[in-house]
C-alpha cells in the first residue's frame, strides 16, 4: 500500500511533462525576435546648403535627425539605429523653413523641412567636409531612411569667397611654376613632376592645395595630381584618383588605356617659346559693335583634309591657315573683301572624341543605298576616327591634339596661335565654340566628388545636354568657364565665343563671364553668343 502515492506521483509528473511539450513532444519553441535589416543611404537627397542649414525634402516633423561622420568612410546602419564605422553622431536642430536668403537661390526646394546645424559641427566643418557625411532619420527608436548629403551649397557658403580670387592651374613668375588646385574635401594631395611626387600643402582658407616648383620645369614638365578623397559614387569609400588638371595650360597625348591617359604640361602662356615669330605684328578684325558681325561657321578639319594646295601634313590642322595662298585661304579673302567679319570655329579645345595622334579615317565602300553597311563601318571605327564635331571637352583652357602637327603641348599652343595669325591677317576675326555646359566624361568629379556636376533629386549626375551636365550655378564651376574664356581672350587673342546650350548657364554667370571677357580685351571688340534653347 505505500507504492501506491509514489506511482501517483510519477504518473502525474508525466502527464505534466507531456502537456508542457517535454520528453521531445508537443509544440514547437517559439521563433527568436526579428533581428534588425540594413539601411540603405547609397543616394544624396538630402542637401547641405549652408552652413547651418540642410534641407531634406520629404522628412517628417516630429522625428529625431542625425549627422553621422566616417573619415575613413564604412559606415553601417540597422534599423533599430545601431551605427557602426562612425566618428561622429550628432543631433540637428529642429526643423523649421528655409531661410528665405536661402529660399529665394533654391526654388526648387521651397516647401522642403530645414535644419540647424549644431554650432559644434560649424565649428569643426572644413574637417568633417573631408570625410564620409550622412543623414539618419530616426522615429524614435527607429530609422525611418537615411542618406548622403549633396556639399555643393555648403561648399561655396564655406570656400567660395577666398577661392574665387586664387588663380589656379600653373601660374608663374620669372619661369617658376606654381601649382594649385582647388580639392577642399580631399584628405591629401600630391602631385608628380617628371615622375618624382611630392606632397601638397593646403590653405584652410581656400581650399586650395599649392606646390613651388623651379624654374627648369617651364614649359617641359609632365605633371599630374593625386587626389585622395572621399567618392560615394564610387564605392562610398576613399579613393586616390591620379588626374590631371582642370586648369592645365597644357597636356600631352592622351593615350587611351594607359596610367595614367594624359598628363598635363606646364606650358608658360607668357613665354617666348610658346610665341610665333610675327604673333606682335599681326592684324585684327575690325568690327567694334555686335550689329556689324557676319559670321561663317567652320570646322577645322573639314576645312583642309582634301585641300591638294596645302601642304599634305599641314591637312585638317590649325596650320591650314597659314598658307594665304591656298584654296580655302583664298576662298576666305573673297568672303572676307565681300562683307565676312569673322569665322566661327566648331571646337578646339582638348576634346575626347578624337584622338590626339594616329586617327584613322574609316574606308567606306559603295553598297545599296538602303544598306547599313557605311554606317556600320562608322561605328566600328568611332573611338579612332578623325573627325567628329568635337562637342566633348577634356581640358577648357588647352587647343586640341587633334589639330596639331605632333598633339605634344608646346606645338598645340604654337599652332593655335598661327591659325589666328592666319585668319587675323585677312582681317576675321576669331570666334571659339565652347562647351561649358558639360564635360566628356565625369573627370572633375576626381577632384571634388559630387561638386563640378548637376546633381537630381537623389544625387545622381544630370545629363540633360547629352553628357555630364556641368553645374555653373556654383562659384568654383562658374569660375572654371570665366577663367578659361579668359585666358582664350587675353592668351590667343580670340575674339568671340559661341557658348553652347547657353540656357543651360545662368543668366548671372554668364554675365559675368562675358564682362571678365571684355575686361581682359581692353580695346578690342568680343562678341559673345551663344544657343537660348534647351538641351543642344
Amino acid at each position: 500500500m505505500r507504492c501506491r502515492p509514489k506511482t501517483l506521483v510519477l504518473l502525474s509528473l508525466s502527464l505534466l511533462l507531456a502537456a508542457c511539450g517535454g520528453g521531445g513532444g508537443g509544440a514547437s519553441p517559439p521563433p527568436p525576435p526579428p533581428q534588425p535589416s540594413s539601411v540603405s543611404f547609397a543616394d544624396a537627397s538630402a542637401l547641405w546648403i549652408a552652413q547651418g542649414t540642410i534641407v531634406w525634402p520629404g522628412a517628417a516633423s516630429g522625428h529625431t535627425v542625425k549627422l553621422l561622420s566616417a573619415a575613413n568612410a564604412g559606415l553601417s546602419i540597422k534599423s533599430d539605429g545601431t551605427v557602426s564605422g562612425a566618428d561622429s553622431a550628432v543631433d540637428l536642430g529642429s526643423p523649421g523653413p528655409i531661410p528665405a536668403a536661402l529660399a529665394s537661390r533654391y526654388p526648387q526646394l521651397s516647401g522642403s523641412i530645414a535644419y540647424t546645424v549644431p554650432t559644434s559641427v560649424i565649428n569643426n566643418l572644413k574637417a568633417l567636409l573631408k570625410t564620409q557625411l550622412v543623414v539618419m532619420d530616426m522615429n524614435g527608436s527607429t530609422v525611418s531612411r537615411a542618406t548622403h548629403l549633396q556639399l555643393q551649397g555648403v561648399l561655396d557658403d564655406t570656400y567660395a569667397a577666398q577661392a574665387v580670387n586664387v588663380p589656379l592651374g600653373p601660374q608663374f613668375s620669372n619661369g617658376v611654376p606654381t601649382f594649385r588646385l582647388w580639392a577642399p574635401t580631399a584628405q591629401a594631395v600630391s602631385i608628380t613632376v617628371n615622375g618624382v611626387t611630392t606632397a601638397m600643402s593646403e590653405d584652410p582658407t581656400s581650399g586650395v592645395w599649392g606646390y613651388t616648383g623651379t624654374a627648369d620645369m617651364q614649359n617641359s614638365a609632365t605633371y599630374t595630381y593625386a587626389v585622395k578623397v572621399y567618392a560615394r559614387t564610387d564605392g562610398q569609400m576613399v579613393r586616390t584618383y591620379t588626374t590631371t588638371d582642370p586648369y592645365a595650360t597644357g597636356v600631352d597625348a592622351a593615350i587611351p588605356n594607359a596610367m595614367p591617359v594624359q598628363h598635363a604640361v606646364a606650358i608658360d602662356l607668357d613665354s617666348p617659346a610658346t610665341y610665333p615669330a610675327d604673333w606682335s605684328t599681326q592684324g585684327h578684325s575690325a568690327v567694334t559693335r555686335a550689329a556689324d558681325v557676319v559670321l561663317y561657321e567652320l570646322h577645322v578639319r573639314d576645312f583642309s583634309a582634301n585641300d591638294a594646295s596645302v601642304p599634305a601634313e599641314d591637312r585638317g590642322k590649325f596650320l591650314a591657315f597659314t598658307h594665304p595662298q591656298s584654296s580655302g585661304m583664298q576662298h576666305l579673302a573673297g568672303l572676307a573683301a565681300a562683307g565676312l567679319t569673322h569665322v566661327h570655329l566648331l571646337p578646339t579645345y582638348d576634346l575626347g572624341s578624337v584622338p590626339d595622334t594616329g586617327c584613322t579615317t574609316p574606308s567606306i565602300t559603295n553598297t545599296d543605298p538602303v544598306s547599313q553597311g557605311p554606317q556600320n563601318t562608322v561605328a566600328a571605327t568611332a573611338a579612332t576616327d578623325c573627325y567628329n564635331w568635337g562637342y566633348d571637352p577634356r581640358h577648357y583652357g588647352v587647343p586640341t591634339g587633334a589639330y596639331s602637327t605632333d598633339g605634344s603641348a608646346l606645338e598645340r599652343v604654337r599652332n593655335f596661335r598661327e591659325m589666328v595669325i592666319g585668319l587675323h591677317n585677312l582681317g576675321l576675326g576669331v570666334v571659339l565654340d565652347v562647351v561649358y555646359n558639360h564635360t566628356y566624361t565625369n573627370n572633375l568629379d576626381q577632384v571634388v566628388p559630387g561638386y563640378y556636376y548637376r546633381l537630381d533629386s537623389t544625387g545622381k549626375i544630370t545629363n540633360t545636354s547629352c553628357c555630364s551636365d556641368t553645374a555653373t550655378e556654383y562659384a568654383m564651376v562658374e569660375k572654371l568657364m570665366t577663367d578659361t574664356m579668359v585666358r582664350w581672350t587675353s592668351a590667343y587673342q580670340v575674339d568671340g565665343f559661341r557658348v553652347d546650350v547657353m540656357q543651360n548657364i545662368p543668366l548671372g554667370a554668364m554675365q559675368r563671364a562675358k564682362a571678365a571677357v571684355d575686361a581682359a580685351a581692353g580695346n578690342r571688340f568680343v562678341y559673345t553668343y551663344g544657343e537660348g534653347f534647351p538641351n543642344g
